[in-house]
């Protein structure tokens, strides 16, 4: 007990998700003595599910993790391939069964509306009924302190991603470019640290057009109603792991794994065309503009976002509803190369822009 105790406070300092999620998991093989302990997320991408193996504790092992940003979808296992898992994700409860292995026990972690985690815990022997008790009051702790983290990164209209996080979703995608690239060239170079994969990281920012007449002609719930839509849409034709965020009144934030450039522009130019299709009531048709730019080994936030708003201005000019890459605009010699982002420029705000013409 004095252990629980002592996990759970270690586990109220944290205000990381992911960190969490692993003291939680660890805190499981702790409590139960466990010979291993899975952290275990069900991902569905374009109709089918598959579950993605987080993190894994084995005892006289080190711990192993699996970064969701870079993942390969097609290379997780079926959902339909883990019985128990299965059947804890219909229950929507703690479930267990003994294999030759031990006894196994899933314990799901409920969001809003389905298991978003669970943690699959292997022992020796099946848990008692005092253990099971003291696992089940622990999840709770830890379901509540998962929603405040939720609610404190996320868009409270939207759902999505909020500015707070992107920060940290920009890093870790920066932490895995290769160590050169050669952007305005059109050419990856192959070696990376931590992966085999030779995707890169694209930044998009998108923008509604005549955003502020929507909601002046329409008022402001149309234009919550066509935000909605548009996060909607987002969930819909990115990938489960791309990072989206909403930054502010119209402008959302995509960080896109893609091989190339034409890669990224395949999918936003996918979004673009869907926010195109939609028809809605009062305003018939919402157009979205788009700028997109690779991530470099050197960037910021901040450049990474101003080259984007620099294409987005573009795609502006140009006359609306399309995609743009900045990268392009420099080859076309319609932009310097090197962005201008440096020294007091960084206290100003990259995606501030002049008013739109009517």
């Amino acid at each position: 007990m004095q252990q629980l105790l002592h996990s759970l406070a270690a586990m109220t300092a944290l205000r990381s998700r992911e960190l969490l999620d692993l003291a939680f998991a660890q805190s499981l093989q702790e409590a139960t003595t466990a010979q291993r302990v899975v952290l275990a997320m069900p991902i569905v991408q374009d109709g089918e599910r598959r579950w993605l193996d987080r993190a894994v504790f084995e005892r006289g092992r080190p711990l192993s993790w699996t970064d969701p940003m870079w993942v390969r979808f097609e290379a997780l296992e079926s959902l339909s391939e883990h019985s128990l898992r299965e059947r804890t994700v219909a229950s929507r409860r703690i479930q267990a069964e003994v294999t030759a292995g031990g006894s196994v026990t899933a314990v799901p972690q409920l969001g809003e509306s389905s298991v978003d985690t669970l943690i699959e815990v292997t022992t020796a022997e099946p848990l008692t009924e005092t253990l099971l008790r003291a696992l089940t009051n622990m999840q709770k702790v830890y379901g509540n302190m998962r929603v405040l983290l939720e609610q404190s990164e996320r868009d409270p209209l939207t759902g999505l991603n909020n500015r707070r996080s992107f920060d940290d979703a920009f890093y870790k995608a920066l932490s895995r470019l290769p160590w050169s690239m050669d952007i305005l060239g059109g050419d990856l170079a192959a070696g990376r640290r931590g992966t085999d994969s030779t995707d890169t990281y694209w930044l998009g920012l998108i923008d509604f057009d005549h955003f502020r007449a929507i909601n002046d002609r329409c008022s402001h719930v149309v234009g919550d109603e066509i935000l909605l839509l548009g996060a909607q849409l987002l969930r819909e034709q990115f990938r489960f792991h791309d990072q989206l965020h909403r930054f502010g009144s119209e402008e959302f934030v995509v960080l896109l794994r893609a091989r190339d450039a034409a890669g990224a522009m395949l999918a936003f130019e996918r979004f673009r065309r869907a926010m195109q299709a939609c028809r809605l009531p009062q305003v018939g048709q919402a157009t979205v503009s788009i700028g997109m730019s690779a991530l470099r080994p050197d960037d910021t936030p901040v450049a990474a976002l101003q080259r984007a708003d620099e294409a987005m201005q573009a795609a502006k000019r140009a006359g609306r509803n399309r995609v743009v890459e900045h990268e392009e605009l420099v080859r076309q010699g319609h932009l310097p190369a090197q962005s201008q982002v440096g020294g007091i420029e960084i206290f100003a705000n990259p995606l501030a822009k002049a008013e739109p013409a009517p």
